[in-house]
Parts: structure tokens; C-alpha cells; sequence
């Protein structure tokens, strides 16, 4: 069979020997993700009480947290009718205005208007913010994790990026730049692609500038900084 079970212990000593085998991989295990369970926890206290009433209101006062509403809207009558999502006639109508270099959060839209279509664009929002500050404590833990090898400092890193002042003021209205995830997760994958010559990686760095493009194109250009002057270093050390 493609499973069988080990044998029984045959007596107390056996049976006591073989929890001291299990506990402390499943001690290991469990410590693994006590850091991810960490930030899910802090994510909730942080934005509280979103998670309580998702769909009664957006972070912030009135201002440009509107707009990115309006975005998912945008999206989803795109989306429903047809046309052209970077190219609206409801602004300066009749006229219209291109959406090129308008903060569309196209790839949020995109995924609130499929995956979480159900849901109203409040609550769709809501949910974007809440996996985007999530997102930003997990990924500076496993740069921090790959780079030190030390779960307490990876996870003093992490809250100190994902709670950082930055994170703080555009969690107020400027939800697209809520998407900082990228950059950890860029660098990580960077620093794989050059010290393992890794294919996979390297394709993972595209990838992910392209989400920055299409979620907050303002960090595309932070990573090709961050690519030119890294990969510089490294082939060149100073």
C-alpha cells in the first residue's frame, strides 16, 4: 500500500522513546509558522475593526481612498460591457482620459473582479488591504530568514517593515502603495537568482515586476535600482 503504518512500541520505554522523536519535529514545525500566525494576528489588531465590519467602510478620511474604489468599479464594468480599462469617457467627459499614468491598481481590480466578484468593491478592497499588510510582514520575514538564518530577528525585521511609518500613512487612502511586498520579495529572489544561478528565479523577478507594474508601477522603478546596483555589487564586489 502507498501508506503503512510503523510498528507499535512494544512497551512504555519504546512508546516514550518515540515521542521524543515526534515532539520536537512537531515543536520545529509549529515554530515555523508561529511568525506567520504572528503577523496574521498584528494585521487584524492593526486595521481594527475592518476585519469586524468589511464592508461598511474603507481606511481613511474621504479623499483618494475613493478613487481606488472607483478603480475596482472600473474594472469590473470593463469587464462586464467591454472597452478599454485604460482609457475612461466618465472622467472629463466627453473627452475622456487615458489611465496609463492614473494609480489604477489594475491587477487588484482585476483580481477583486474575478476571484472575489461575489463580494461588493468595499469589501474587495478590504480584503486586498488586509493580504497586502499581511503580505509585507511575510515577505521582509523570509528575505530577513534567508539573509540571517535568525527567526527572532527575521521577525523583529518584519514588523519593523510591515509596521513601518510608510506602511502606516498610505494604509490612511493610498492603498496601491500598500503593495510593498514586492520589494522583499524582489530582493530575495534576486539575491537566489545571482548566488544560485537559478533560472526559476530569475523568471520569479520578472514576475514580480510585473505585478509592481500593474499594483503600484511607482515600485518598478525602485526595483530596477535595486537590480542595477545589487547585481553590480555582486559581480563586482567594492
Amino acid at each position: 500500500r502507498a501508506f503503512q503504518r510503523g510498528p507499535r512500541p512494544r512497551n512504555a520505554a519504546e512508546a516514550r522513546q518515540a515521542r521524543l522523536v515526534v515532539l520536537p519535529a512537531l515543536m520545529k514545525r509549529g515554530a515555523s509558522f508561529a511568525p506567520f500566525l504572528l503577523f496574521a494576528i498584528l494585521t487584524v489588531v492593526w486595521t481594527w475593526p475592518l476585519v469586524r465590519h468589511p464592508g461598511a467602510s474603507i481606511p481613511g478620511e474621504p479623499g483618494d481612498n475613493f478613487s481606488f474604489l472607483w478603480n475596482l468599479w472600473w474594472v469590473r464594468r470593463v469587464l462586464a460591457t467591454g472597452g478599454s480599462f485604460f482609457h475612461s469617457t466618465f472622467l472629463l467627459h466627453p473627452l475622456g482620459v487615458d489611465l496609463v499614468n492614473h494609480p489604477h491598481t489594475a491587477l487588484q481590480g482585476f483580481l477583486t473582479a474575478t476571484l472575489l466578484a461575489p463580494l461588493s468593491i468595499v469589501t474587495a478592497q478590504n480584503v486586498c488591504i488586509l493580504v497586502c499588510v499581511f503580505g509585507n510582514a511575510a515577505t521582509a520575514y523570509a528575505l530577513a530568514m534567508e539573509m540571517s538564518g535568525n527567526r527572532r530577528a527575521a521577525t523583529l525585521a518584519a514588523v519593523t517593515f510591515g509596521g513601518s511609518p510608510y506602511i502606516a500613512a498610505h494604509l490612511l487612502g493610498h492603498f496601491d502603495l500598500l503593495s510593498a511586498w514586492v520589494l522583499p520579495l524582489f530582493a530575495l529572489l534576486l539575491r537566489r537568482a545571482l548566488r544560485d544561478e537559478s533560472l526559476a528565479a530569475s523568471v520569479g523577478c520578472g514576475l514580480v515586476a510585473g505585478v509592481a507594474a500593474y499594483s503600484a508601477y511607482y515600485y518598478v522603478v525602485y526595483l530596477g535600482l535595486l537590480a542595477v546596483t545589487y547585481t553590480v555589487a555582486w559581480v563586482k564586489p567594492f
